[in-house]
């Protein structure tokens, strides 16, 4: 019996002492929040650069790759790069087996002389420079009977001028009418029993003969070309998706990508802006990206495009907005790499700032409490624009002033 009141007793101690522990902590807790909200910071109204903004994020893009196939079937029969290699714009990186369409090349090409020489051979010339001397002409006849009479209409005029300039004795002018109508009679004459030139049938085959040959040779070329790739721009091969000795087929020569090309000389930001801020973005807008990779680099970019079409992701609407970027040397960016946008929406230069947690009120009836001989007082002010740590102000204050601040600390967790 004795044991158990002494193991209640022990209980009853330890109970009390936790209960004094958790008034003390809470009685020290009342005094902290008390204290946090007596304390105050007196800041100084200063003059300075404000920039507005708004933030969003998104990627870095490199917009200019290539994904490179053949463009027909075939063995592949050289790989010229690997990943990483640096490239330049026409230069050969893979290539099939050609050799049946090198062949065939060069059939095409001989087709082409045979032509050529065949067509000198029937129009009776020789090279060089043949093809600049017309060939013999067949001489065919005809006639012009509405041609002629038209000519006819405009001789009859002609003279009835003449007629009236010699009446009024201008006679050179006379003379020259005349000579109108003497060259319009030699025309008509000739539109009335008149001949013209044409080639023989012959030559005329023939060319054509050397046209299909060169068409033939055109698309030899095309077919050569389809078991090229070759690089579009300069740029680093990124991936080599194949290797030598492997068949393309015709169900899979289109879908094998080969080589992936990118040139990291051209850099884009996709962002996604706010719905609210979207308003504020213009073309041509500036923008400072940083990158979460990247702290300590800050890259300058411009606004090319925002989409007038919104995204809606679980009810949240936002814009999507492209940026140009200057790459710095020395910086190796990687498409991909997550950034945040700081649209430059106003720059205010050489203004009176004050801290945003010195300003009390509500819009358009703002107020702050200043500070003159150790007395506060509170004084109505007009404000500007804000970056969201300070704001300009246009009339209330002048520079030196000193206002109250309310210091933000974090709040003290709750123990129970």
């Amino acid at each position: 019996m004795r044991k158990q009141k002494t193991s209640l007793s022990w209980a009853i101690l330890i109970i009390t002492i936790v209960l004094l522990s958790v008034s003390s902590l809470i009685s020290c807790q009342s005094t902290d929040k008390k204290t946090t909200l007596d304390q105050k910071q007196i800041a100084e109204v200063k003059r300075g650069n404000l920039i507005v903004s708004v933030d969003a994020d998104g990627n870095l893009s490199m917009p200019r790759q290539a994904k490179l196939a053949f463009d027909t079937t075939g063995t592949i029969q050289e790989i010229k790069v690997r990943d990483g290699d640096k490239v330049t714009k026409e230069q050969l990186l893979a290539r099939l087996d050609t050799s049946a369409l090198e062949l065939a090349l060069k059939l095409a090409e001989n087709d082409l002389e045979i032509a050529e020489y065949t067509l000198m051979q029937t129009a009776g010339l020789t090279p060089p420079g043949w093809e600049k001397v017309r060939p013999d002409y067949t001489i065919v006849y005809g006639t012009d009977i509405p041609g002629a009479r038209g000519l006819l209409k405009e001789i009859e005029n002609l003279l009835t001028r003449a007629k009236e300039l010699l009446t009024s004795g201008e006679i050179s002018q006379a003379q020259s009418q005349l000579q109108l109508a003497y060259d319009k009679l030699t025309s008509a004459q000739y539109k009335l029993g008149g001949k013209y030139f044409a080639y023989p049938l012959s030559v005329k085959l023939a060319e054509l003969k050397v046209e299909k040959a060169r068409m033939a040779v055109d698309k030899a070329n095309i077919e050569l070309q389809k078991a090229l790739i070759i690089a579009p721009f300069n740029g680093i091969v990124a991936n080599v998706g194949a290797k030598e000795g492997d068949k393309l087929s015709a169900f899979n020569y289109a879908t094998t990508i080969v080589v992936h090309l990118i040139d990291p000389s051209i850099i884009e930001m996709k962002a996604f802006i706010d719905e609210i801020d979207a308003p504020k973005v213009k073309l041509g807008q500036e923008a400072i990206i940083t990158l979460d990779t990247l702290p300590e680099i800050e890259l300058k970019g411009k606004v090319t495009f925002v989409s007038p079409i919104p995204l809606i992701q679980a009810g949240v609407v936002s814009y999507k907005a492209t940026l140009n970027l200057s790459h710095p040397d020395g910086v190796e960016l990687k498409d991909g790499m997550t950034a945040t946008a700081r649209f430059i929406i106003d720059r205010k230069e050489n203004v009176l700032l004050l801290p945003n947690r010195a300003i009390k009120g509500t819009p358009g009836n703002h107020w702050v409490e200043v500070v003159k001989n150790e007395v506060t007082k509170p004084r109505p002010v007009v404000l500007g624009a804000s970056d969201g740590k300070n704001t300009e102000v246009i009339s209330g204050l002048t520079e030196g002033e000193k206002v109250i601040v309310e210091i933000v600390r974090p709040p003290v967790p709750r123990l129970f």
